[in-house]
């Protein structure tokens, strides 16, 4: 445990990359309770092309719809595409693997 502890006080970039990723996963996870308004919400032409303010930080596309909320749950669908896929990766390479370690030879 003290060889992990001495890699991140020296290795800063690794805790701050740890914190975003982190942070980036909770903001998916938690995406219907942190976005201020749904991001497929009906068109609002009278807020169309706002930029930021109080109500909508990152202003408004030019539908009216809040950026933010597009955002947040935008990260929701590339974490979940990021993890399947990484998945299905792992399971092709175990799959692969332990069929080369039991026949040998031609599958190496």
């Amino acid at each position: 445990m003290s060889a992990l502890r001495k890699v991140l006080r020296t290795r800063t970039n690794i805790v701050v990359g740890g914190v975003i990723v982190g942070l980036m996963t909770l903001t998916a996870v938690f995406a219907p309770l942190l976005a201020p308004y749904h991001p497929t919400d009906d068109a609002n032409l009278m807020f169309a092309q706002e930029s930021p303010s109080r109500q909508f930080l990152f202003g408004t596309d030019s539908q009216g719809r809040d950026i933010l909320s597009r955002v947040i749950f935008g990260a929701r669908i590339s974490l979940s595409v990021g993890l399947i896929s990484q998945g299905l990766n792992s399971l092709i390479g175990i799959v692969l693997g332990l069929t080369a370690g039991f026949f040998g030879r031609w599958w190496d």
